[in-house]
Order: structure tokens, then sequence, then C-alpha cells
């Protein structure tokens, strides 16, 4: 097979015969999430309700920005959880984590509209397991809590945020 590859220089182009034992997986589309909480009813606005994804590999990475509507709108109360469903590849398991499988998604996160979090809080987002959502918590420089509670109907997030993909 030839590739086109950056030479060491990395100004230059070359044609270079490259062999590969498996082909490379590559997918990118759109997804539709929603939120999963532990009460409340929060929905996202259609036509902020699609974020884009690029599949490369084992490794997802997802972009876009979703609002919540007025429609129908449940304050989720105090300590709610608060998950990012559905994401577009299942998530992998990591052995040498926590005891769910548990690690951190990179990536970073935009919040407003948000109601008010403990002093210098910042929005932190774990993928478990081979679970098929984004769990978000608030987090302190000493703890994590459940967020559901502080959205509301004004809340926007704006997401560029990567996790690895099951291989099965």
């Amino acid at each position: 097979t030839s590739r086109n590859v950056l030479t060491s220089n990395g100004s230059t182009w070359a044609s270079t015969a490259i062999t590969h034992p498996t082909p490379i997986d590559f997918e990118e589309g759109e997804w539709t999430p929603s939120w999963v909480l532990g009460s409340g009813v929060v929905v996202i606005a259609t036509g902020y309700n699609e974020l884009g994804y690029t599949k490369i590999g084992s490794m997802v990475f997802c972009s876009g920005r979703i609002e919540n509507s007025t429609a129908s709108f449940s304050k989720p109360s105090a300590g709610a959880t608060c998950r990012l469903a559905t994401l577009p590849v299942t998530p992998e398991a990591i052995s040498g984590t926590d005891s769910g499988g548990a690690y951190w998604g990179g990536g970073c996160m935009n919040p407003y509209g948000l109601d008010a979090m403990t002093g210098n809080a910042n929005i932190s987002m774990v993928i478990s397991g081979t679970n098929d959502y984004a769990q978000l918590y608030e987090a302190t420089t000493t703890a994590h809590a459940q967020m559901g509670d502080h959205l509301t109907t004004t809340t926007a997030l704006i997401f560029n945020f990567w996790y690895r993909a099951s291989t099965t």
C-alpha cells in the first residue's frame, strides 16, 4: 500500500510503501445525546441536540453544543446524577483504573446557565467501563459531587472531549 507520509523534516511529503497488519478503523458522524438524570426532567432543545464525532482507531473525538429546552423542564433534586447519554461508540473498560473501569475523559467543556456551583468548581466528566454515557460531576479542589441539580432551562454546554472505544 502506498501512503503519503510526512518526512522527518516536517515539510516534505513522500510516497512510501507502508504495511499495516490491520486496517485503521475510521468513522465519523453525528449523534443525538440526551440527559439521563437521577430525578427531574431536562430535555435538550431541537437544533442544539446533535454532536459530531470522529473515531480513528480506538479513539473517539466528540464535539458540539447542546442547550436545554424550556419544554418539559422539571428541576432535578439536590445530588441528582447527571449523565449525557448515549455515547456514539461504546467505551472500553480500561484495567488499572478504579473498580468500575472508569477513567477521566479528556477535553474541555464550556458551561453557561448553570445554577450556582460550589466555590471554584469545575465540571468533570467520567466515562466508565462499557456504559454508554458520560457522567458529569461538580469538581472542587477537594471532592466531586453529583451536579444534576445545577441544570436550568438556560443551560448550554459546549463540548470537546475524547475517550477510548471498545475494540470488541
